[in-house]
């Protein structure tokens, strides 16, 4: 099978760069033949810079333009496509159905249905939007980066290309990370279709069975910023007295080297690379994981289950289907500082709960996120679109009335 992958690159890469890629070597490792499609957000330098990828948001004609040029050189089976916002723009989507090429679109994120696309607002979730046709709660509050004016620009593009038809005519099948966001979008103002939203997580690459012995401190990696519950998290240790490495830089940086300086269970160890961030996972208690926001699937605790660290993760969203409550962790309520500091307590204090968890862990991610099992899970999706795409193809023919010898 030849597939056309297409992703916008963000301006600071993160887990959806880390997706696109890890999927399209992994079709390649497979024998399949995928062609690339990319734009990149560094392109957006300055305020006009800024204005134009606003303006092409809605329609790109360059990025339609090559879309249609690849596919007439290539003819690919399928277009799968992992971010378009903003430079790719939905106009790929129609580019690609007007050559007759089926469309997967993969949904990391919530910004059909939210501006900001994280559906959290003034450090809690937030729904306003969800139902909107047009996100004027969102607007109002300017959501996106701060500004109503740039909120208005990507609730428009939504809003528009509901109207025009774009979201359920263009794309054959959307993708979403877990039930509970699949649930979300089909409730949302969009018209999708219960039969276009499919459920396929993310995985990651196999570390290998871990015979190491797990030491004494819990770890934290990600991004250190308010909707990932990093005062529920400072708060919590602050009680125990439990020994925590965090990992990752944000907006809340100096508040992790200031609790380090602080408290001396804490330590702050900042960006680390990948493979020190494996190393720290296979000998972890456990991750902590106390998420404020509904999350996408999140890559580390995927990490974390192939490393068989059980995970102590707010009971919220999508994430209990990742880490069910007393198999692969503990669930927290999110925000409870108290709550997070009992579950740490219990998981120091009780050597056959950890050993249990890590065990569950690791074989939820050998059943469920491994790269064999999402193959599969590709494979599937394609061969569902083409197959539909081919069958409304031989309908229409089948339709389409013939002229008889004696009306020529």
């Amino acid at each position: 099978m030849k597939i056309l992958m297409a992703h916008n690159y963000y301006q600071q890469r993160g887990g959806e760069d880390a997706v696109f890629e890890a999927e399209r070597d992994l079709l390649r490792a497979r024998g399949h033949e995928v062609l690339e499609l990319t734009f990149h957000n560094e392109a957006i330098d300055s305020r006009a810079a800024a204005l134009s990828a606003g303006a092409k948001g809605f329609y790109n004609p360059q990025a339609a333009r090559q879309t249609r040029r690849i596919i007439r050189d290539e003819r690919p089976d399928v277009m799968h496509v992992h971010n378009w916002f903003p430079l790719a723009s939905p106009s790929i989507f129609s580019a690609a159905h007007g050559e007759g090429v089926p469309v997967v679109a993969t949904l990391h994120n919530f910004r059909l249905i939210c501006p900001k696309a994280q559906l959290f607002r003034e450090g809690r979730p937030c729904e306003a939007c969800v139902k909107q046709p047009l996100a004027l709660s969102g607007i109002l509050h300017g959501c996106y980066r701060d500004s109503r004016l740039q909120s208005a620009a990507v609730a428009g593009i939504n809003a528009w290309h509901g109207v025009i038809g774009t979201w359920q005519h263009h794309v054959d099948a959307f993708i979403a990370l877990t039930d509970f966001a699949r649930q979300k979008l089909l409730s949302g103002a969009m018209g999708l279709t219960p039969s276009q939203v499919v459920v396929k997580p993310n995985f990651c690459g196999d570390p290998g069975d871990n015979d190491a012995p797990r030491e004494d401190f819990f770890l934290f990696v990600g991004r250190l910023s308010p909707e990932k519950g990093i005062e529920t998290l400072l708060q919590a240790f602050a009680q125990t007295g439990l020994p925590l490495r965090l990992v990752g830089t944000g907006p809340l940086s100096a508040r992790a080297a200031q609790a380090a300086a602080q408290f001396p269970n804490i330590v702050y160890e900042g960006f680390l690379p990948p493979a020190d961030v494996r190393q720290r996972m296979m000998r972890a208690r456990a991750l902590t994981f106390p998420s404020l926001w509904y999350e996408g699937f999140p890559l580390t605790l995927v990490e974390a289950l192939a490393c068989g660290a059980p995970a102590l993760v707010s009971q919220m969203g999508g994430l209990p289907e990742i880490v069910a409550h007393e198999a692969q962790g503990l669930l927290i309520p999110p925000g409870d500082a108290d709550a997070l500091a009992d579950a740490t307590l219990r998981i120091a204090a009780d050597a056959g709960l950890r050993q249990r968890l890590s065990h569950n862990a690791r074989q939820k991610y050998l059943n469920q996120y491994t790269a064999e099992v999402t193959y599969e899970h590709l494979r599937g999706i394609y061969a569902r679109v083409c197959d539909a795409r081919r069958d409304r193809r031989l309908q229409f023919a089948d339709e389409t009335p013939q002229t008889s010898p004696a009306g020529r």
